[in-house]
């Protein structure tokens, strides 16, 4: 179950101090944001052993990843305020909504971004080194992190769903489990090892994309199973009105 239900979320804010709201609150999104940052520093610590250009390639490309994240946590911070306040305003039929569309965002930005990181990486990493090695190696990289940059996106959504509802244990259990899978996974597809083909650094960028899908199929079975506002199919197309207001209260987020 979640870590506290509507009834005692609702206690939570109306009786209790802000101190000890911020000590229930913030650590869990605390963690959950420095283990974000985890699948960069990993790659690093990883191909740094393995090549000099590539390592360049990785730092080249890490802007492109807090972009990313940008946009995903940004939007997801929007729907999340949307869809808290209208719990606590007793209106499920409106969260519902929110819920709902935070989906179609997470997938339409994901194709934006994936779309425009595909098409411009060649003139990003010139404008960034005229090194031919280091270009080759952020086109490896940086695409494919980018265009598999889907489970940032739905994770990112899901996990501010769950934490509308007072969830904040899930999502950071969820980002911890794929944190690990891609230290794990890292040296096996970097370094060939136990059997598995030598990919240098597009076993890096396997191993994130795996690592960022994990987190999300974590989070969205669990929701499945336990979330306590079901959906159906209308509350996945989203309003333009909808769109405005996620993008309204995101914006801080992102910048």
């Amino acid at each position: 179950t979640h870590d506290m239900t509507p009834s005692e979320t609702t206690e939570l804010f109306a009786h209790e101090s802000i101190k000890r709201i911020l000590f229930k609150l913030a650590p869990p999104v605390m963690l959950a944001q420095t283990i974000q940052a985890f699948y960069s520093i990993v790659d690093c610590l990883f191909i740094g052993r393995a090549s000099e250009t590539a390592l360049t390639a990785l730092s080249i490309v890490f802007p492109l990843q807090l972009l990313m994240l940008a946009f995903a946590v940004g939007a997801g911070v929007g729907v999340n305020t949307l869809i808290a306040a209208k719990l606590g305003e007793g209106d499920e039929s409106a969260a519902k909504e929110y819920a709902g569309v935070a989906t179609t965002l997470a997938l339409v930005m994901w194709g934006l971004f994936a779309v425009a990181t595909w098409l411009f990486m060649p003139q990003y990493a010139a404008a960034q080194t005229n090194t031919p090695l280091v270009i080759r190696d952020v086109l490896i990289y940086g695409r494919f992190v980018c265009v598999g940059s889907l489970g940032i996106f739905l994770e990112s959504m899901w996990t501010k769903i769950l934490q509308a509802e007072g969830d904040m244990r899930t999502p950071t259990v969820a980002q911890i489990v794929g944190a690990l899978v891609n230290i794990a996974l890292d040296p096996i597809l970097i370094f060939g090892l136990l059997g598995a083909p030598q990919l240098g650094l597009l076993g890096a960028a396997i191993a994130t994309v795996i690592g960022q899908v994990f987190s999300g199929i974590l989070v969205i079975l669990y929701i499945r199973r336990f979330k306590t506002l079901p959906l159906k199919r209308k509350h996945f197309v989203p309003s333009p009105a909808v769109v405005l207001q996620t993008a309204s209260l995101g914006t801080a987020s992102c910048t």
